[in-house]
């Protein structure tokens, strides 16, 4: 794990070795569930995962902001940020844990 980051490959490592699957079929299960929790927000706006958190679509209004390098004014269009919420016990237990 680079700069404490884990890439898709490393993931997929890491779960297969704790599943004791192939890293090929953890990847077409990950690709499963990226897929499912797109269509789940493009349908219903947020996706809940029972025991791990929720992703959420929130509406973000256009707001003015300002070129740094021409300081030339424009406007950012409205937008859906994607957030994530991590299940509460989860937080708990990260925060024990440290």
């Amino acid at each position: 794990m680079a700069n404490n980051k884990l890439s898709w490959a490393e993931l997929r490592k890491l779960v297969a070795q704790m599943a004791g699957a192939s890293e090929q079929e953890v990847g077409m299960f990950l690709n499963a569930l990226v897929d499912a929790i797109i269509i789940g927000l493009k349908a219903d706006q947020q996706v809940k995962l029972k025991g791990i958190g929720t992703f959420a679509l929130k509406p973000m209004a256009a707001r003015k902001s300002v070129n740094i390098a021409t300081g030339e004014e424009f406007t950012i269009d409205e937008y859906n940020k994607l957030t994530f919420i991590l299940y509460a016990y989860l937080v708990y237990i990260l925060l024990i844990s440290v």
